[in-house]
């Protein structure tokens, strides 16, 4: 019962910071300086490549490593 109890705050814990940290950045393209946001599913689970999240830029298309900028 004790471990479960850990587990459940350490997920709500995790869900948190994922989430603030989601709604506090946003990337720029480096091909085409476009500014987009990614979805908290997308932020959290999404492919990494140096500790840098390998996205598709919704503007030209272009999969890329974008400039994160913190709000």
């Amino acid at each position: 019962m004790n471990a479960f109890l850990v587990f459940i705050i350490l997920m709500v814990v995790l869900i948190s910071v994922g989430l603030y940290f989601s709604s506090k950045s946003h990337y720029v393209c480096t091909e085409c300086g476009a500014c987009f946001k990614l979805g908290f599913l997308k932020d959290f689970f999404g492919f990494r490549i140096l500790a840098q999240r390998l996205t598709k830029c919704p503007n030209c298309g272009e999969i890329m490593l974008p400039h994160i900028e913190r709000d």
